[in-house]
């Protein structure tokens, strides 16, 4: 005895039906973890690096919002980029991003950092950093 299978093209039509006319939940949005790292002390001209834990495999990134941070004119900041870890495998594994901070000028600062990927409108995790120059 044959047992009919059924047809492809008729299953994916069907599939595609199904899919398009079933009510969908809702994606909830993420939830924003917003962090903070202690505070940061320069003397002028001194420099530091900071790193911040990123997966770009997946579209998230960090990225510095110069517009939400606060007296930021006492830090130079320097992109440095993605770094992936040594001790990982380089796909799908976290790497950092990191910036290096420079003292400019005497002064307190407070910068704020965004975890998002660039075609959403909000960031799931936000990461502030103080940053004294004396």
């Amino acid at each position: 005895m044959r047992v009919p299978f059924p047809r492809p093209m008729a299953t994916a039509t069907t599939l595609a039906v199904l899919l398009i006319t079933l009510p969908g939940r809702p994606t909830p949005a993420p939830a924003q973890a917003r962090t903070a790292s202690a505070p940061l002390t320069l003397t002028v001209g001194e420099s530091s690096t900071i790193s911040l834990e990123e997966n770009v495999t997946t579209g998230f990134a960090w990225r510095y919002d110069a517009a939400a941070s606060r007296d930021a004119g006492c830090v130079t900041i320097t992109d440095l980029g993605h770094a992936r870890r040594s001790d990982a495998p380089a796909i799908g594994s976290f790497g950092l991003h990191r910036w290096k901070l420079v003292g400019a000028d005497r002064g307190r600062a407070e910068l704020r950092f965004l975890y998002q990927r660039p075609w959403e409108q909000k960031p799931v995790r936000e990461h502030t950093i103080i940053v004294d120059v004396r």
